[in-house]
């Protein structure tokens, strides 16, 4: 009896291996069952400073095997043409969650797809499954160009400047008398942005105004001397006249501006130049890459010929912004007293879907401050921002802010609350007040947000103030100032960390880049 025990207990692993190879056997001709639990919606994570996106997704499959994950432009397992981004062993119907981290740099060489490799223990059955995160992609683009203000994090460790040789000039191009790759004249709005067409570059722009042109890095500047290597509005970086040098009275064309105000760039790859003397918006259905390209499209004008204002779906009288924001073109339409909403991001001309600050698309009047009363209550608004499902308008003449607590999606949408008054319908700088205060402004410009902090350029205060969000009254106190050494103080200044004219923002991390309009430079400057 012991020895049929014994041969018993060595027979068993041999059954239980045939057991399993039966298994294997009897299942060799159904094919493998893979199910992709975050296929539609995988987290997606992204670090702008190291140029990577990672996706977590979560999978199980019907039996015990092997994968590899594999980013790739081919439809076979080779790695050849592919970089293995992760592997490891399957137990049956056990979920497993893998991290796919892609560096920018990689996808202009595998493309947008990755293959899931699948071998049972056997290798009996083999399964290849191919999928694309260009949906993902697509979000994060969004995310990034058109979140309205995008974090850098670049790595910035100390504060710097660009566009001057020292820390008290303030001379226009540098004060050469010539007009420079290196030097600019009355900075107005900056932006960083990842440029999907030309191997998801992160680059940074600047609207150099006074120089009536839009100059472009194709790297982060970290330097006062570094040069641009595109510009856009003029034939090259000796030229800075109006209309593509040709003067005020020159013949208007789509390739020059006339004292533009504002860049953008949306998911896809369209720059957007608010070229505000000639009462239109250009548009570029790619980031230029040579100097002097020619606008593709323009908004507000009939053709690339004309410049007159009006007032109508398409017509504009001297914008300052247009932000690709969550799939949608904000145009402020500043002479017209509105904010233009196209429900989606033209690539050609187009007529916006409805108006923000009007009653309609065919008025313009600023008769009145009082949001809760009337619908034409904006005075000379300068910027617009969508953040955490919010939205911010500065409005400039009547100086305040206004607050959305939802993002509007119809014609005659009132605001929530205003930032700088007490009610709706005041109207004075600085509350009346003859100093700054902490809950006061005085011609905000430009916005920008980042996490659970607002910043604005408050800039006939020369300061940017910053504030808690979210924002839940009138008048909210702002918690931090950048410019001034406290929060009754408004004078220019031209040291380090002083303003003259504050106006675009960007958050890098724990630093903010400030467009010193009238210091002629831009300011990287640490967050108090």
């Amino acid at each position: 009896m012991r020895g049929a025990q014994n041969i018993l207990l060595l027979t068993l692993p041999w059954l239980l291996s045939c057991g399993q190879k039966l298994e294997l056997f009897l299942g060799e001709d159904t094919s493998i069952k893979f199910t992709l639990e975050k296929e539609t919606q995988p987290q997606v994570t992204y670090s702008l400073r190291n140029r990577t996106i990672s996706f977590d997704y979560q999978f199980h499959i019907d039996r015990n095997g092997s994968y590899r994950t594999l980013h790739t432009n081919d439809t076979s397992c080779s790695t050849t043409n592919a970089k293995q981004i992760s592997s490891g062993t399957f137990v049956k119907n056990v979920s497993i969650t893998t991290s796919l981290t892609i560096h920018l740099d990689d996808l202009s060489t595998y493309g947008n797809n990755f293959l899931f490799c699948l071998e049972d223990t056997a290798a009996y059955q083999k399964k290849v499954i191919q999928y694309s995160f260009t949906t993902a992609l697509q979000n994060f683009l969004e995310s990034t160009n058109e979140s309205g203000s995008i974090d850098v994090d670049s790595g910035v460790s100390a504060e710097y400047f660009l566009f001057q040789n020292d820390w008290v000039s303030t001379l226009a191009n540098r004060g050469t008398g010539s007009i420079l790759a290196t030097g600019v004249s009355n900075p107005r709005y900056h932006t960083v942005f990842i440029d999907p067409n030309d191997n998801y570059r992160l680059k940074y722009a600047v609207v150099d105004s006074g120089n009536n042109r839009v100059l472009i890095f194709n790297q982060i500047p970290t330097s006062n001397l570094t040069a641009a290597d595109v510009v856009v509005g003029q034939d090259n970086f000796a030229n800075g006249g109006p209309n593509a040098d040709l003067g005020i009275g020159g013949p208007v064309s789509c390739k020059g501006f006339y004292f533009p105000n504002h860049v953008s760039v949306s998911a896809t790859g369209i720059l957007f130049v608010a070229d505000t003397y000639n009462n239109r918006v250009l548009g570029f259905n790619q980031v230029p890459t040579a100097n002097g390209t020619v606008a593709d499209f323009v908004l507000g004008q009939v053709d690339c010929t004309s410049n007159s204002s009006g007032v109508t779906p398409t017509a504009l009288s001297a914008p300052q912004i247009a932000r690709p924001m969550q799939g949608k073109l904000y145009l402020v339409d500043t002479g017209n007293n509105r904010v233009l909403v196209y429900n989606s991001v033209p690539n050609s001309s187009a007529a916006a879907d409805f108006a923000i600050g009007q009653a309609n698309l065919t008025t313009g009047t600023a008769t009145g401050a009082n949001f809760t009363t009337q619908s034409d209550y904006l005075k000379t608004p300068t910027d617009v921002l969508v953040h955490d499902n919010h939205l911010y308008i500065s409005d400039a003449d009547y100086h305040r802010v206004l607050v959305f607590d939802a993002v509007p999606s119809v014609a005659d949408t009132r605001p929530d609350y205003v930032l700088g008054h007490t009610s709706a319908s005041l109207v004075l700088p600085n509350q009346g007040f003859p100093f700054a205060t902490a809950t006061g402004l005085n011609y905000p410009t430009n916005l920008a947000a980042q996490d659970n902090t607002l910043a604005v350029a408050d800039r006939d205060n020369h300061r940017v103030l910053l504030y808690d969000l979210p924002i839940t009254g009138n008048a909210q106190a702002a918690q931090k100032v950048l410019g001034q050494s406290g929060m009754t103080t408004n004078s220019p200044g031209v040291g380090q960390g002083q303003f003259n004219k504050a106006n675009g923002l960007i958050f890098d991390g724990g630093f903010m880049w400030v467009a010193d309009t009238e210091n002629n430079r831009v300011q990287v400057l640490a967050i108090p």
